[in-house]
């Protein structure tokens, strides 16, 4: 006999507004009470009774579980909404930062994703809304997973410049670890111990790019004022020299 969810909930007495939980704490108070074997040595007739009765909460129970997973199922988006997966590599400063960087999805759009500081290399995010559009105008989520770039370890070097370079700017050739010969530009009002980025493979910008640390040469003369001036020009200017330009 097929049971409605009405006649399910006054079997197992659970209120209009049940649970999960309510249907299986009400369900095990009466099958602990209804069950055979609670009956061994009674007449037949009584166990024919239990037996019915249990198998009756049984079906009550199925009942209210199946319309509870129905609900659920109907507030889930359709099945059918694809799900747009892109992997976009970042520099590692943006991991352990954070940033924002653009991804291109698979049907073009750009979209800027927001890369939280500590972000673990590999993680995936949940960008919600922003992936294609189902037959019903419903957007899927976007999931990003970033991973930091490896293309090549990082080198940094020392390079001297002199005071005027370093006042009024300029381009001095550097000569890497592995032999090549790279330029880098030195903006005005350059700072000691400045840390500036050489762009590897023909001037593009890469996350492995190489690191000049740059030393001013101070003149001779004239002598301590000079150079306690720079000193302390540089203490001012410290914060500047945290990140690479």
């Amino acid at each position: 006999m097929n049971l409605t969810a009405a006649e399910a909930r006054a079997i197992l007495g659970v209120p209009e507004s049940y649970t999960r939980l309510d249907v299986l704490n009400a369900y095990r108070i009466r099958a602990r009470m209804m069950h055979p074997d609670r009956f061994t040595g009674s007449p037949e007739s009584e166990v024919k009774l239990a037996t019915s009765e249990f198998q009756r909460l049984s079906r009550a129970k199925d009942v209210l579980l199946g319309c509870i997973r129905d609900a659920r199922e109907s507030r889930r988006p359709p099945t059918s909404t694809p799900r747009t997966h892109v992997d976009v590599e970042v520099a590692p400063t943006v991991l352990r930062q954070g940033g924002l960087v653009t991804v291109r999805t698979r049907n073009g759009e750009l979209t800027k994703v927001r890369v939280r500081s500590g972000t673990a290399d590999g993680a995936i995010l949940r960008i919600p809304g922003r992936g294609p559009e189902d037959d019903s105008g419903h957007r899927a989520d976007l999931f990003v997973r970033v991973t930091a770039t490896r293309e090549s370890p990082l080198q940094e070097v020392s390079v001297s410049v002199g005071y005027d370079t370093a006042q009024r700017g300029g381009v001095v050739n550097v000569r890497m670890p592995d032999g090549q010969t790279l330029s880098v530009r030195i903006p005005p009002k350059t700072v000691d111990r400045a840390l500036l980025r050489v762009p590897l493979n023909n001037g593009a910008l890469k996350a492995a790019d190489a690191y000049a640390r740059l030393r001013i040469r101070v003149p001779d003369l004239p002598p301590e004022p000079f150079k306690a001036f720079v000193r302390r020009r540089d203490a001012e200017d410290w914060p500047r020299l945290q990140k690479p330009r």
